[in-house]
């Protein structure tokens, strides 16, 4: 073999080896997303439907159950399969829709808070939370999407904290009316933040899981 091509062969070994774990990440880049995406689907979708689900919860309480809200709630658990949650539970909103808004107003009347509120708990995404370093695989929509989720699922957290904080306090005897009422207003402050912020997650889940990359 003549001296050029032995350079040739040594250079083209070397530029081999240069590349091949870019070659190798690009052949299993497209995997490698759709077994990510998979797995975080299911676990963002699981937590959406909570997430509805305490919507409902807290909105039934105090007969806050309107026709804008279970239009929304029809489509936050649309499609959702559960042993937890059969088909009958959209089946159910779809029913409620048929009523008037008279009717609605009567099967969910307006309540007083009763400030009792066992239902709150802190969720996780675990897996998305493992996976952060992973979204750069995905488009910069993608990873957007699916960081406000996360960052969101933060800031619920943070209220459900402060919502039991407060209701702690209720049970203080010591406390003057004045404090009492404060104590309920920052109440009510953070179950609305809770509701609203959850719907903004839900919203944001459907538009992660609606996007292919």
């Amino acid at each position: 073999m003549s001296p050029i091509y032995s350079i040739i062969f040594i250079v083209l070994g070397w530029l081999l080896g240069l590349l091949s774990p870019h070659l190798i990440e690009l052949i299993q880049k497209p995997y490698r997303r759709v077994q990510l995406r998979r797995s975080l689907f299911i676990e963002v979708t699981e937590l959406q439907y909570r997430f509805a689900t305490l919507c409902w919860m807290l909105r039934q309480a105090r007969g806050e159950v309107n026709k804008s809200f279970l239009e929304w709630y029809k489509l936050a658990i649309r499609g959702y399969k559960s042993r937890y949650a059969p088909l009958s539970v959209e089946q159910g909103v779809v029913a409620l829709l048929e009523l008037n808004d008279d009717q609605l107003r009567a099967m969910f009347p307006s309540k007083a808070d009763t400030f009792d509120y066992p239902v709150l708990k802190k969720y996780t995404l675990p897996f998305l939370a493992s996976q952060v370093t992973s979204l750069s695989i995905f488009s910069p929509e993608f990873q957007r999407l699916a960081l406000e989720i996360n960052a969101k699922l933060a800031l619920v957290n943070a209220e459900i904290d402060t919502m039991w904080f407060f209701y702690t306090k209720t049970f203080d005897s010591s406390l003057s009316n004045i404090n009492r009422e404060a104590i309920y207003q920052n109440m009510r402050n953070s179950r609305k933040n809770i509701i609203n912020i959850s719907q903004e997650i839900c919203d944001d889940i459907a538009a992660l899981v609606a996007r292919r990359k």
